[in-house]
């Protein structure tokens, strides 16, 4: 009997030795969360050159890329102001360096029959893919009614993104 004791009282010395002692475990959970929110921005912008001209007698046209990224699925809008000179979308003008002004459009369509301004009608709709969307801005000078003075003109435009 003193062997059983004796073995007994051994194993338990080695099962402590070896941290085969039961355990308890306490459990409990988390969540998880994130919300993703309908954002746009602009990207990045172009400049809309037009190039070197002396006189011109026909239309100049030019483009430019416009890039914007919106979150997926976000339904947006894109509007261009008026500019810094112009008194209207449909009547913008570059102001020249030494005086002048030079009239020119922007347009929604490679046709140029769309103009594109920051009211409802005039701005370019779309839906965002989670992706940079590329879009074209065409620009065009007409013809100069009267004398135009040499220089560099040039004009800013605002682009606004409404979603």
């Amino acid at each position: 009997m003193k062997n059983k004791i004796i073995i007994g009282i051994a194993t338990a010395g080695a099962l402590l030795a070896t941290g085969a002692v039961a355990q308890t475990v306490a459990t409990g959970t988390f969540n998880v969360r994130m919300k993703v929110l309908d954002e746009c921005s602009v990207k990045s912008t172009e400049t809309l050159d037009f190039g070197d001209h002396g006189v011109w007698s026909s239309n100049v046209d030019s483009q430019a890329s416009l890039v914007v990224a919106c979150t997926n699925g976000t339904p947006f809008s894109i509007g261009l102001d008026k500019g810094l000179n112009g008194s209207s979308v449909t009547d913008r003008q570059m102001a020249g360096d030494r005086g002048g002004n030079i009239a020119y459009g922007l347009f929604r369509d490679a046709s140029r029959a769309q103009p594109w301004g920051d009211d409802g009608a005039n701005t370019v709709a779309g839906t965002g893919t989670g992706v940079d969307q590329t879009l074209t801005i065409y620009g065009r000078v007409p013809p100069p009614s009267g004398a135009v003075i040499a220089g560099n003109y040039s004009d800013t435009i605002t682009v606004a993104v409404t979603y």
